[in-house]
């Protein structure tokens, strides 16, 4: 197995003919910053991935027990990885359902199934990263984009549950 010192030299030697005068000690504080670096990066990920799913797991518990499509806790299984490919779809069909049966019991005048197209937009070109280039251009511009507007949307329908204020608030 290489040492730390071999691979940062074979390292140094492989970005001399990019980055003329490049010391060791300057390829090692480069890596050094982008472990940094790759490190915050998944945290926050994780993080958001987690407010995101909080955001399902609420929107679940404000439905009332009869119209949930699913218990709220499921909503978790989405962490698993490459599980979550598949059951991106599941929660967002059940979260849709849910609500909507949640705003017909109120009579309330909303969408059948909210926020459902842009849920499934989410979740299909999320999936499409297995494709080669095409992929990597749906996951990174078009997956985000639609798993945004999914995450506002929810929210958004969440809040209109929630129990009006009492008077003098």
């Amino acid at each position: 197995m290489p040492s730390y010192e071999r691979i940062i030299e074979s390292l140094t030697s492989l970005l001399q003919p990019y980055v003329p005068g490049i010391t060791s000690e300057q390829v090692s504080q480069l890596l050094l910053v982008l472990l940094i670096g790759g490190v915050v990066l998944i945290i926050t990920a994780i993080v958001v991935q987690i407010l995101y799913l909080l955001t399902l797991a609420k929107a679940l518990k404000k439905c009332s027990p009869a119209n949930r499509e699913m218990p709220p806790g499921l909503v978790w299984l989405e962490l698993i990885p490459v599980f979550n490919l598949i059951w991106r779809f599941f929660n967002v069909i059940n979260v849709s359902d849910s609500l909507g049966r949640e705003f017909r019991s109120r009579n309330m005048n909303e969408e059948a199934s909210p926020a459902r197209t842009s849920g499934m937009l989410y979740s299909i070109f999320s999936c499409g990263g297995v494709i080669p280039l095409i992929g990597s251009f749906l996951v990174l511009i078009l997956a985000p984009i639609f798993w945004m507007i999914y995450w506002v949307r929810i929210r958004k329908y969440s809040k209109k549950l929630d129990p009006p204020p009492l008077p003098g608030q």
